[in-house]
């Protein structure tokens, strides 16, 4: 976490919005931040005598219209199937990442996605856990995300061993970012600078 830094973001109308830090927590939030779909955000960030900037745009998601479960899913057909069906938007690109969190996991697992395949039809998310209990309660979140950030999270989410990619894939020795240091630019910083507009819902296992 990095605390007491400067943390601001401004629109395409040069809006600005202060996101200030609770105390000591690295966590900085904002009481009148904007959201926009489409909008184009810019994020300045002044710590430590660096400054450090990124741009990104604010992408829409589909709502989540039905949530299917089915126990005989996986390999084996003993996991718990759960598959959360959207709307995919016509005769646009859309990029999504998905989210599913467990009771009995303290890690989330996260899948990305694109519709090249599935352009504006009917399409889903999918988990597959074969440690799911009837009665457990879990959390799926789809996120609208942009095309740099897709790509950004297929390396990163392949590289945790998160996907569903080969064994036998090499990770390239760098992920970076949309985050530029412009102080020192051979000092990059991790992570990425995003917004998404989501969509939510808890399901309890039958």
């Amino acid at each position: 976490t990095v605390s007491g830094a400067v943390v601001v973001i401004k629109n395409s109308s040069n809006k600005l919005f202060k996101f200030i830090e609770i105390p000591k927590t690295g966590v900085y939030v904002c009481s009148d931040f904007k959201a926009e779909i489409n909008e184009t955000y810019t994020l300045n960030v002044l710590v430590n005598g660096a400054t450090y900037t990124a741009t990104e745009t604010l992408r829409p998601v589909a709502p989540i219209i039905e949530i299917t479960q089915n126990n005989q899913g996986g390999f084996t057909g003993k996991d718990i199937e759960i598959k959360a069906y959207y709307k995919d938007p016509v005769d646009e690109s859309n990029y999504y990442l998905y989210r599913y969190s467990y009771p009995n996991q303290v890690k989330s697992s996260y899948y990305v996605d694109q519709d090249q395949f599935f352009n504006g039809n009917t399409f889903f998310s999918i988990s597959q856990n074969e440690d799911l209990k009837v009665k457990d309660t879990i959390e799926i979140i789809h996120y609208g995300i942009s095309k740099a950030y897709y790509t950004y999270l297929n390396v990163l989410i392949s590289i945790t061993g998160s996907s569903t990619g080969g064994p036998f894939q090499s990770p390239p020795a760098t992920v970076r970012g949309n985050i530029i240091n412009t102080t020192n630019p051979t000092n990059y910083p991790l992570g990425y600078f995003s917004l998404s507009e989501m969509d939510s819902r808890k399901l309890i296992i039958q």
